[in-house]
């Protein structure tokens, strides 16, 4: 999991609260409400400074209940700032792109360790062997041929050295739509289209499971780009779809106009291109696994883990 931009990610968001509590904040009337329990009953006071501190009388409901509500956004901004300066001082201490680029710069380094079974990571894969091995594997070669398509797209995307050491290349297919939105580097070297997807790519590469992202896969006499097709070291081949603009059904209100069709037509197309699949012989829970997102519930990447553990390293 990357949590340097997942760290990101809530800094910005952090951010965006602190200045959205200030503005709130000032909407309310002076002072915080202080509660105080004597014989039985409650006292409410206002507190506008140490000499500064007034009983409200309990009839004025108006003002006990906003003092009430800014007094805990209040607190909920003391706690949300101090988690800005953690933030801080974790990004003062870590530069998260510095182990990336020292793959980026020395890549044959990177290649020769994977030989030997450690991932750009620089751990250990739970067999003990690389992904990269596989390809070295003539019983597992001879699996994948019993499938004539998909040994042709395993073939096609193995690289050999001068040396006879086979390494892949991740890079599936030639998908033409939107390339301009694959912006997000990956441990592999693909660029992928969202955070998403590269905690996918990064949980496959991390685990030595062989893949191609957006390979050409041909289904019902036409091309699709899967975002994964996984070579399980069981000789197994399986699509893996993430829906990362599903529509949100429950959330609607919260939606604009635009961002709400936009939604729903991802919803369709993507419903009637996981339909095409499964009448093209792909099954649910056994070649094909599905994990999605709306713009309001967030991908769980805890959800894509439990898919590997349980359905795809067995």
């Amino acid at each position: 999991m990357d949590y340097y931009s997942i760290n990101k990610d809530r800094y910005q968001e952090v951010k965006k609260l602190i200045s959205t509590l200030n503005e709130k904040i000032l909407q309310y009337p002076e002072g915080h409400l202080l509660v105080e329990e004597k014989k039985s009953r409650t006292f409410y006071k206002r507190y506008l400074g140490k000499k500064n501190i007034s009983y409200i009388p309990v009839s004025n409901q108006e003002l006990i209940i906003n003092l009430a509500g800014k007094t805990l956004l209040k607190k909920r901004l003391l706690y949300l700032e101090n988690e800005s300066k953690g933030l801080e001082k974790y990004f003062s201490c870590y530069d998260g792109d510095a182990y990336e680029k020292y793959l980026n710069e020395n890549k044959e380094i990177r290649r020769l360790a994977e030989l030997n079974g450690v991932t750009g990571q620089g751990s250990y894969n739970k067999k003990g062997k690389s992904a990269l091995n596989l390809l070295q594997d003539a019983d597992w070669i001879e699996k994948i041929s019993q499938n004539e398509l998909m040994y042709q797209l395993l073939c096609s995307h193995i690289v050999e050295d001068a040396f006879g050491n086979r390494t892949w290349n991740y890079n599936g297919g030639n998908n033409a739509s939107h390339q301009e939105r694959r912006i997000v580097n990956t441990l592999c070297g693909v660029l992928v289209r969202s955070k998403s997807e590269a905690m996918i790519a990064n949980a496959l590469y991390n685990e030595g499971i062989l893949f191609l992202y957006e390979p050409d896969v041909k289904i019902r006499n036409k091309i699709y780009h899967p975002d994964f097709l996984l070579f399980l070291s069981s000789g197994k081949i399986v699509i893996f779809e993430h829906a990362g603009m599903m529509f949100d059904k429950a959330s609607e209100s919260l939606y604009t106009d635009v961002e709400r069709n936009d939604a729903i037509n991802y919803t369709q197309n993507f419903a009637a291109k996981i339909y095409n699949y499964i009448l093209g012989g792909w099954i649910l829970g056994i070649n094909l696994f599905v994990t999605s997102e709306t713009k309001f519930q967030p991908f769980d990447s805890s959800t894509f883990d439990k898919i590997i553990k349980d359905q795809l390293l067995i």
